[in-house]
């Protein structure tokens, strides 16, 4: 890639640098500082990534630059490519999130859950029963009962009226 003053002159990167530069970013963010997490996790994001997205990925920057309007000026692929990288980094996230990385991949009400970034298996299930005990806790613990809005309700009105029924 060509840059002049510090901005890249070359908008079309091919597959490789395409791979290239989204992985190099993600390995200069400081991710292990930030989430106490092992190199293995962050090169467990970059493999699934690149086995999942890389080729949408690159066709969606690739088509987003053929739709570049004609009396565009000035356009910053650094900023278009940042974008694929905080999607991964976003990932990323819910990936600790879900998978609870800090308690050995068990969650707090104690199921062992399997998850991979970009990689969600269906097959998973939580028990039922163990969901409606955690969230008894925690209307117990925030005392919602007393106060008329327990936690299933308010999970109800938020994403299917039909959930956990």
């Amino acid at each position: 890639m060509r840059e002049r003053n510090g901005y890249r002159t070359d908008l079309v990167l091919t597959k490789i640098e395409f791979d290239d530069y989204i992985v190099t970013s993600i390995r200069n963010l400081p991710l292990k500082e930030l989430f106490f997490i092992d190199d293995w996790y962050i090169d467990r994001l970059i493999t699934n990534w690149r086995r999942t997205y890389l080729d949408s990925e690159y066709r969606q920057y690739i088509a987003g630059l053929l739709t570049v309007p004609k009396d565009v000026k000035i356009l910053d692929i650094d900023l278009l490519l940042w974008f694929v990288v905080r999607r991964i980094v976003d990932e990323l996230i819910i990936s600790l999130a879900e998978g609870f990385y800090y308690d050995e991949m068990e969650s707090v009400i104690g199921e062992r859950i399997h998850f991979e970034p970009f990689n969600h298996h269906k097959d998973a299930v939580v028990d039922e029963h163990k969901v409606r005990y955690f969230l008894d806790v925690l209307d117990t613990v925030y005392d919602r009962v007393d106060k008329g809005h327990d936690t299933l309700s308010w999970i109800r009105e938020v994403v299917n009226p039909d959930y956990l029924i």
